[in-house]
């Protein structure tokens, strides 16, 4: 192809005119010399921008395979046969007419799509999602926003989206220049493309050639404490919370998406601030590197269930819900507490020049809002938004030992002693005192109470939670982390739920069985929709009563009775490759016990499962170790006890 070469060892097509422009936009910038960060980042862009536009022309990025010609055709039959037809004849070319889609969507299978799952696996699986009926058919959610006098068009609510965004720190004191100044004085040395327009695909091709273009960008970044405006840019994208979204207030999750080099100097600056504070990090912040949303649920879950073993006690749990959490976070109190966990200057300099000023635009479709500046809050789809998050929150009821964080979800549990009156109305308050203190809110519509009590006699009066004016609801279930935890601690609760969500997902399986998609095909659609389901988070319910386990079986039962309609279901289990879910479930608390580490507070929970003898004489059992027996069925089963080393 004209204007291109092969590069490297990997044999990929390459522009000739970014790797010519590449010498000339490098030329002068040497190790040492304080060129401007800014004027070096335009002229990179500009060739980048030159040569995106140049590699999309030339067909090198393949364009989407288009589907829309199937439901066209679907739509002019049935619609012919509808009007000109009518009695039996009709049923007759009715019966022609899907006979002719199922033929055409066999084809379109076979010689268009089957070959992208070994040359395009992505592609494959949003072909697949079409032909299947899984493509998103609720596009249109904003529609539902628009009443036609406050919000008249689809720009506007985007400009009322903004602004409510944007409004929510406009009561924040902005950072300032010298604030950026200040902290670097005296210091010597796939996804969607962002507001930039430069497809990720770009800097993954062209790795070599770019790797230290970027590297001298991020290090005159570094060195100056200056990001150029376009990579502190936003393009946000709001995503309804549920369908339909009641207003833009509540039911509105924005997903900011930011320019791909700023994900890669996230990155870099990710790996320098990490070493310096993790150790300093609440080890009960699950959102970290090693742990998992399950390792929360699994921790709390534990420390309740151990609790009710040794008896004589009632258990409260409190949800906390942060009103906002990521959008309301000031930039000013987050400094001094990175500076306060020892973070070098020059990297929090870097950080607050990352903050300062930032810029967003709301985008729905084509439709886009004006650029607006914020004070603060960090954009949700960064990496660096996390950690920055659990930086905010570290010292978040760090005095009160039974807690679970994962990010901006907050557990906490009390265990209360017989007959003896709750402490839980301190706690929440100083949750309540901690929000305010740092400029956040918590939301009490969403924080929630719940009671656990097996207890016959008890004269303690639990009394309600109040934050400020309002009474926290006292509810029997709460879906925690993704998974339904009830008063009475069992699972039918979570059980009913994941079935009846999966059992939604069957009917795509049918449809690829008609569209004449591959056994093995849809088999590996079954393991990523519907099997994913039933499964997450299983090693916290593996312990289910034999009904409850069967219930979850027939799922896939059903699942491989689609797939292959002519066999038993040991025989599908072997066409498929794949195991029982009872096994699978037993399999994964193994290796969730074989993935803690040291410095998790599941550690010395999943490594004691024996406990050295205390007898307070020299005998030769001294160094003899005993099992610790369990009074309960329900703790004794628990995945921190049953697989224990």
């Amino acid at each position: 192809m004209e204007g291109y070469r092969a590069q490297n060892c990997h044999g990929v097509l390459r522009p000739a005119s970014l790797i010519a422009q590449l010498p000339m936009i490098n030329e002068g910038f040497q190790p040492g010399m304080q060129q401007c960060a800014a004027e070096f980042f335009l002229d990179f862009t500009r060739a980048l921008d030159i040569t995106s536009l140049d590699y999309c022309d030339k067909g090198i990025i393949p364009s989407h395979c288009d589907t829309s010609f199937l439901n066209s055709f679907q739509f002019s039959l049935r619609s012919e046969v509808k009007c000109l037809l009518c009695g039996d004849i009709s049923k007759l070319w009715r019966n022609k007419v899907a006979q002719s889609i199922k033929e055409c969507k066999e084809l379109y299978y076979k010689s268009k799509v089957r070959n992208l799952k070994v040359t395009d696996a992505s592609k494959w699986w949003r072909e697949v999602k079409n032909l299947s009926g899984m493509a998103d058919r609720n596009n249109q959610w904003f529609e539902h926003l628009i009443d036609g006098e406050t919000v008249d068009s689809v720009n506007t609510l985007c400009e009322r989206i903004n602004h409510f965004f944007v409004n929510l720190t406009k009561d924040f004191t902005p950072l300032s220049q010298d604030d950026v100044s200040n902290y670097s004085a005296g210091d010597s040395d796939r996804e969607a493309p962002g507001p930039d327009g430069i497809p990720n695909v770009i800097l993954k091709t062209f790795a070599f050639e770019l790797a230290p273009v970027i590297a001298d960008i991020y290090n005159s970044s570094l060195r100056d404490a200056y990001l150029p405006p376009l990579l502190k840019r936003a393009s946000v994208t709001p995503l309804p919370k549920h369908s339909p979204p009641g207003s833009i207030e509540n039911g509105i999750r924005p997903i900011s998406l930011t320019c791909e080099i700023a994900k890669v100097m996230e990155g870099l600056t990710l790996a320098r601030i990490l070493p310096s504070i993790i150790s300093h990090l609440d080890n009960k912040q699950f959102a970290m590197a090693g742990k998992s949303t399950q390792q929360a649920i699994v921790y709390i879950l534990h420390l309740a269930l151990e609790a009710l073993d040794k008896g004589g006690c009632t258990l409260r749990f409190f949800f906390a819900d942060f009103r906002k959490g990521f959008d309301l976070i000031d930039h000013k109190i987050l400094l001094d507490k990175l500076s306060k966990l020892g973070t070098h200057n020059v990297v929090l300099g870097w950080i607050a020049a990352f903050l300062y000023k930032r810029s967003q635009f709301v985008r729905i479709g084509s439709d886009a809002s004006t650029l607006q500046y914020i004070n603060g809050g960090i954009p949700q789809g960064t990496k660096l938004g996390p950690i920055l998050f659990a930086v905010m929150v570290n010292d978040l009821l760090s005095a009160w030992g039974p807690r679970a964080k994962f990010v901006d979800d907050l557990t906490a549990l009390e265990i209360v002693p017989r007959n003896s009156p709750s402490l839980m109305n301190h706690i929440v308050a100083d949750i309540h005192s901690f929000a305010e203190v740092n400029n956040m809110k918590l939301n009490p519509a969403k924080c929630k109470d719940m009671i656990v009590n097996f207890l016959h006699f008890n004269t303690g009066v639990l009394q309600p939670i109040i934050i400020g004016a309002t009474r926290v609801e006292s509810v029997s279930s709460f879906k925690l982390l993704g998974v339904y935890v009830t008063s009475d601690l069992t699972w039918s609760v979570h059980c009913e739920y994941i079935i009846k969500k999966s059992n939604r997902r069957l009917y795509a399986l049918r449809k690829l069985k008609r569209s004449g998609v591959a056994p093995t095909d849809i088999v590996c659609v079954y393991c990523a929709i519907i099997r994913s389901v039933l499964e997450y988070a299983s090693v916290v319910f593996a312990n289910l009563p034999q009904n409850l386990s069967d219930d979850l079986e027939r799922v896939q039962k059903r699942a491989l009775a689609i797939i292959y309609p002519n066999c038993s279901y040991d025989d599908a289990l072997k066409l498929a490759g794949i195991e029982p879910l009872v096994l699978r479930r037993d399999a994964a608390c193994k290796r969730f016990v074989e993935t803690i580490l040291p410095g998790n507070p599941l550690y010395p929970i999943v490594h004691s499962r024996s406990a050295p003898v205390n007898h307070g004489y020299k005998l030769r059992s001294d160094n003899v170790a005993r099992n610790i027996r369990m009074r309960t069925d329900r703790f004794q089963k628990f995945v921190t006890i049953k697989y224990a080393t």
